[in-house]
């Protein structure tokens, strides 16, 4: 696709795009796009394109060709939903009656007609999506999901993507790395933690490194290297069944 210095905003209109830290298919991923989800155009160089999103700000490289582009009225309208995919994997369909899969958090925009590598377009859900607003049964969902650093979706997520998609889900918005969603929300005491609360553990060189939700019984739900899961909580960290694998920092609330 050709950008010229005009075009400032774009849409992802593919299932899931990988975000990069350079302009490279080598360079590691550091977050991901869904379906339906807005960005700025920054730069351009040899057919990659630096964005940053609407919903955070995170910066990244992307492939030209994944890029539809709008105008900045659009780029408002859209970015403004709160309505989000509630099923792990549904659908949407372009007038030729082809389908394509869409993932759980992706923006369900409406669409008007438009041109798409060739191809009119425009949105039709497949199902009925309902808005849902339990985090629990929302989170639910992801438990077994592969670890995928940089990842947002049940295929491959990370501790603080899976974060912040579920609380985007109940319309909280959090930033996208687990350093920044520390300083936000309300602080809360151990003591007083309840289901729902962030809990961040800091690394050796005591930044924070990781983030979790609450959930019952002083237990937390995260993503680590075996998926994500279950497990204990304690004062001095994530017990997994033999050895304290993070130290405990704080706890945050924003339900």
């Amino acid at each position: 696709m050709e950008i010229g210095a005009d075009d400032k905003w774009g849409i992802c209109l593919q299932t899931l795009v990988a975000v990069r830290k350079e302009a490279s298919h080598q360079s590691e991923q550091v977050t991901q796009i869904l379906y339906g989800e807005c960005f700025m155009i920054l730069a351009v160089r040899e057919g990659w394109v630096q964005i940053q999103m609407r919903y955070d700000g995170y910066r990244g490289w992307i492939l030209a060709a994944q890029i539809s582009l709008l105008d900045e009225g659009d780029y408002e309208r859209f970015g403004r939903t709160q309505q989000y995919c509630t099923e792990l994997i549904s659908y949407v369909e372009w007038p030729t009656g082809r389908q394509q899969p869409i993932l759980l958090g992706s923006p369900l925009v409406e669409l008007p007609e438009m041109v798409y590598h060739g191809e009119s377009y425009f949105f039709r859900p497949i199902s009925d999506f309902a808005r849902v607003d339990n985090l629990v049964e929302l989170a639910e969902l992801f438990i077994g999901a592969p670890y995928l650093w940089g990842g947002r979706s049940p295929f491959g997520v990370d501790c603080s993507g899976l974060v912040q998609l579920l609380y985007k889900m109940v319309q909280v918005r959090l930033s996208r790395d687990a350093y920044q969603q520390a300083e936000e929300g309300k602080l809360v005491a151990f003591d007083e933690m309840q289901i729902g609360d962030l809990a961040f553990f800091k690394g050796k060189s005591s930044k924070i490194e990781h983030v979790g939700i609450v959930w019952h019984e002083q237990q937390i739900l995260h993503a680590t290297a075996q998926g994500v899961c279950i497990q204990a909580l304690h004062r001095k960290g994530i017990f997994d069944g033999e050895q304290y694998t993070h130290n405990f920092a704080w706890l945050r609330r924003h339900l």
